[in-house]
This record gives C-alpha cells, structure tokens and sequence, in this order.
C-alpha cells in the first residue's frame, strides 16, 4: 500500500510516462498531443479534461497515467478529486434552497447557525448567507489544524471546525465589503444546508442536485484511494512527479472535498450555462444562474469594477478571454473549470474542464487552460479602449500596500513582509510591483480603474476606505497604503534580528574553532534550538502540520526559550564574563534578536503554535 512517505526515482516515473504515452496515444489528436507533451514539461503525472461546444457537444479526452508507480493510463472516465470546485457546486445546491423558497441569501447566517458566536466589531453589519458564497464574510480562511490533521474522519460533524477555538470566528473586514478567501465560510454554507435540509450536506446534495443532473459518477462522499472508502476508478494524487498521495478526510470538508469526471463536470457546466430547468423542472432560478461571478456587494464592485468573486464563480480575465470560472486545489491535485456564457443569447455558451492529478503549486497549469482555450475556439476579449483620464489625485495613491486583510491572520506577519505591494505613477501609468513578481502597468481605464497590461478589461481599482485610508483592489485583493517608514522598519528589524542569530549560530561556533571564544554563550543554545525542530518535520507527515506533534512542540519550546535564553545571554554579557570584545558582540547580537522577539511576539508569532 502506497502513501505520502513512499517515493520512486523520478526518472523512473518519467521512463513509466513515456512508455505509456507511445504505447497507448501511438497516433495522439493534436489536443492530446499537446497535452502530453505539456505533462512532461510541467512534471505532471497526467490529466483529463473536457469541452462543451455551442450546440451541447461534449467531448473529453484523458493522457498521462493514474499512479505512476503502477502506470495504468488514465481514462477520459477515470474519477479525480477537484477540490474548491466543490464550492461551485456546493453554491448551486444553495441556489437552489434559495429558488425554492427554503432559504433566504441575504438573511444572517445566525437565522440557521445560531449557535455561532461571530466576534463581530460591525455590529450593524451581520454575515449573510451570501457572504459566505462570495468570501466576503470577513472570516479567516482556515487554520493549520482545520486541514493538516489525522484527527478528523469522514463522519466528523461540520461543527467541529468551529467549536474548538472560538477565535476562529473572529471577523477582519465589514461584512460584505471586501473579498478575502475562505474555506471556513464554505464550511458554514455546508452548515447552512444542513441545517435547513435537516440531513448531511453530502447526501443532500447527492440527491437534490448531482442526481437530477445524471451526473451519476459524481459524489460530495468522501473517497480515497486505499482503505474502506476506495474507489478503484479514482485517480491517484501526486505531489510531484514520483510520489503519489492518497485522499484524506478535513475538517473544512465542504471547501474542497468533491470527486467526479471530466464528463460530469461537463456536464455541470452546461447546466449553468442554461435556464435552470432539468427535464422542464426549474432547480435554480436563471436570475441566480446569472448572478454568479457578478460581484455587487464589494467595495470594489460599487466603484464600479466587474472583476471579482459571487456565489461560487470568479469573473476571470486571462490568455485573451473573459470567463467565470473555479479553480481546484487539493493535495495531488488541480482543477479548473470555466464558463463562456454567450453575450448575444439568454443561456448557452462554451466551457472547458481540466484536471491534473498533481498539486498544482511550482508548475504553470494555466498552459492547460489556455491549450482548452484554443481547442474552442474562443474569440479574444475585446479590449477596453484606453487610455481615459486618471483620477486628479492619482499621485497620491503612489507608495507602500500591505494586504488587508490578508488570507491567514496567524500568518499576517510574513504577508506584511513578503507581500507587500508598491504603487509608482509615472505621469501617464501606475507602475504595480507586488511582492516578487514581475512588475505590472496599469493604465487609466476611467474613473478610478485600470486595467493591467496582460488584461482586457478594468482589473484594478483605487479605492478610499472607511477610515479614509487608501486601498487598492482587483476585487479578490485589497490593499492598504502604509507609511514606508513602517513597512522598512520591519524589514530592518527582521534583517538585524537575523543578523543577531546568525552570530550565535555561525560566528561564536567559529571562533570557538580557532580558539578565540568557549563555546558557552546562551545565545548558541538558542539559535540551536530553532535549528533542532527541521529534523523532525521531515520525519513526520504533512498531515500532522496542524497538530501538536513532536516537531511542533520542540518548535514552540524553542520560540518559548530564545528570548529568556537572550535575556540570561544579556545578563551575562553585561557582566563581563565573556571578555571585552566577545562580550560587546555577544551583547549586541542578543539585543537584536530581542527586539525580533518583541516584533514577533506583539503579532502573535512567539511563541509559535502551529495547532493554534
């Protein structure tokens, strides 16, 4: 039986890849062709897919093998995992509640799930159902131990994911105002059906929504690969090309556990490109059909920006075209599905499915994409008429960003460092750095917006906030304007922290070397510390991240111990038992570390918990 820990040379996987490709796709269509030849680039085990036509067609196709190691090619029927498209369809199924009386949107989620206690400092602002179907609830997207633990089962009640921290019910940004990703709120929408259906979501959904639309290979049910819950005709997941990963129950299951094919999702996706009927029967209002992906809720919607994220569907700009689609991330997998509803027409339209059975992190998956983009067809975007004057004071909008709020508020510290954004007018364009990559233009599309150079339409927008702070959004990130003194202060505090525990761990270990200093300074103990958890993840699995394990409580230990360790390193060197020179330099380095340590601690990161 195969898991996570198991591994086979990739050039052995590779070799398995090749055999199967000239075995069985001797004579490949161009599609596919290309698609093998993309897997062996992108270091993908393989893929399935999917188009739908104008007039209906359906056509699938599948490459690559299901595990590498057994190297049984996959089928254009085999089932895969498709993560957050889960959310699609779990919307659909509220969508439907909502067509048919059961359920009001735009009630506060507490008239179904009273027993949640949101921390809220906008009271006159509840969350509604709604929010929760456009991540705009305000809420976190997920802790550690919601997703990387061995503790939940298939059958874990949903309410679980909220009961044991009631922190995670904190809320970051008003209600409704600004999109922030979170699986915890899809895990409420599950809640939410629940609650109004009076039976488990999963079989609800099974039965309401996935049967009437004959997508018969589908399932909202847990399965995996091995074990009880096996289903032989599922893909394995890969997270690289030589190792594959069995499926594993969460906590925040309704986010992202769904299995089905590349024909089902199809077919799916014809579903919402149409009036809401199946055999004349109405399951989802055509007026709700078409509100997915139609943000109006948002900060960035009201100024007037038609990118963004509504009931379950994203508007998404990309190679040329403008679609609603769903991307799906799950360990060992990446999905996407896209729909191209036509502008001249009531319903219809085109769309695709693809589906890696890979993590799609490090890998350019949206070469998949746009290959499904060529294969039908699709005319390219029209691209909006620029440029437009600029707001009067767009000069001021130049400067530092930070996220606001950002996806994990555990994690908000290294998000403020390594997230950041930065604005720059140059008379005639916004010059848009974000993070490490590339940098973007951005030139006046009319009022407020703009629109980037990859893009076709408004992709951006300035914005002013409550506070009358200055925000940037593309409506599925917003960004605050900080002061650059206390963005770099942190960069300088993070560096000479560094530099303090690098003398500990490189610079007093040296010298003891060369016999210039014992090696009995309490700041090398720290710095040791940090080192002694590494080991010890390795050693573990990736589904232990988010529980208290022996890597994690060493981890805490240690962040626990480095600032007392400093502390007594400062006691001592202020004494003078470490000589003149060393002494000076001891004390130095620990007084740098010590302030890190004020830094992290004052943003909840000392000590370090990772089943917080």
């Amino acid at each position: 039986m195969w898991n996570h820990h198991q591994r086979v040379f990739p050039t052995a996987a590779l070799a398995t890849l090749l055999c199967v490709f000239s075995a069985v796709h001797a004579a490949p269509t161009s599609l596919r062709a290309q698609t093998e030849r993309m897997l062996l680039d992108e270091q993908v085990a393989g893929a399935v897919w999917a188009t739908i036509d104008r007039d209906g067609t359906i056509r699938t196709g599948a490459a690559g093998v299901k595990n590498v190691v057994t190297g049984e090619p996959l089928r254009a029927d085999s089932k895969m995992h498709v993560g957050s498209i889960a959310k699609t369809v779990l919307a659909t199924g509220i969508l439907h509640l909502a067509s048919t009386g059961q359920l009001d949107l735009d009630a506060p989620v507490n008239r179904y799930l009273p027993t949640l206690r949101f921390d809220n400092p906008w009271p006159d602002h509840p969350v509604r159902v709604r929010h929760l179907l456009d991540h705009t609830a305000g809420l976190d997207d997920l802790r550690l131990w919601q997703m990387f633990s061995t503790q939940p089962t298939p059958d874990t009640p949903l309410h679980e994911a909220f009961v044991r921290d009631p922190s995670v019910l904190a809320i970051r940004s008003r209600p409704g105002s600004q999109f922030s990703y979170s699986n915890m709120s899809w895990t409420m929408a599950g809640m939410v059906i629940e609650a109004v259906t009076r039976e488990r979501y999963e079989a609800w959904l099974d039965r309401v929504l996935l049967q009437p639309l004959g997508m018969r290979d589908s399932t909202f049910r847990f399965t995996t690969q091995v074990g009880p819950d096996a289903d032989p005709r599922l893909a394995w997941g890969h997270h690289d090309i030589a190792t594959p990963a069995p499926a594993v129950p969460v906590y925040l299951r309704p986010a992202g556990q769904f299995t089905t094919t590349a024909r089902d999702l199809a077919t799916f996706a014809s579903f919402l490109l149409g009036d809401g009927r199946v055999d004349g029967r109405l399951l989802v209002a055509p007026s709700l059909l078409r509100a997915m992906g139609q943000p109006h809720t948002t900060d960035a919607a009201r100024a007037g920006l038609r990118g963004g994220y509504a009931l379950g569907l994203e508007r998404r700009d990309r190679h040329g075209v403008v679609g609603l689609c769903h991307g799906g991330d799950v360990v060992g997998f990446h999905a996407m599905l896209c729909l191209f509803p036509d502008s001249d027409a009531a319903n219809g339209g085109r769309a695709f499915v693809t589906v890696q059975n890979a993590d799609g992190d490090g890998r350019n998956t949206g070469r998949f994409d746009a290959l499904m983009i060529e294969a039908l067809g699709l005319p390219r975007a029209r691209k909006d008429r620029l440029p437009l004057p600029p707001p009067s004071d767009v000069a001021d909008w130049e400067g530092r960003y930070v996220l606001a709020p950002n996806r994990m508020a555990q994690f908000a510290y290294v998000d403020f460092l390594f997230d950041s954004a930065k604005l720059a007018w140059d008379g005639h364009t916004l010059n848009y750095a974000r993070g490490q990559r590339p940098v973007r233009t951005l030139t006046p599309s009319g009022g407020a917006s703009f629109v980037a150079d990859d893009r076709n339409i408004a992709s951006h927008v300035l914005l002013a906030g409550a506070n009358g702070e200055r925000l940037i959004s593309d409506g599925l990130r917003t960004y605050r304007q900080i002061h650059p003194a206390a963005y770099w202060s942190m960069v300088a505090s993070l560096a000479l922290g560094a530099l303090g525990l690098a003398w500990f761990l490189l610079g007093v270990p040296i010298c003891a070397v060369f016999g210039r200093e014992p090696l009995r300074a309490p700041g090398v103990g720290a710095a040791a510390l940090l080192v002694l958890p590494v080991p010890l993840f390795f050693l573990q699995s990736y589904t232990q991240l988010g529980e208290r394990t022996a890597a994690s409580v060493v981890l805490y230990a240690a962040t626990a111990a480095l600032p007392l360790l400093m502390l007594w390193q400062v006691w001592r060197s202020a004494r003078g038992r470490e000589g003149l020179v060393h002494g000076a330099v001891n004390l130095a380095s620990a007084l740098l570390v010590l302030q890190w340590c004020a830094v992290l601690a004052a943003w909840g990161m000392l000590p370090f918990a990772l089943w917080r």
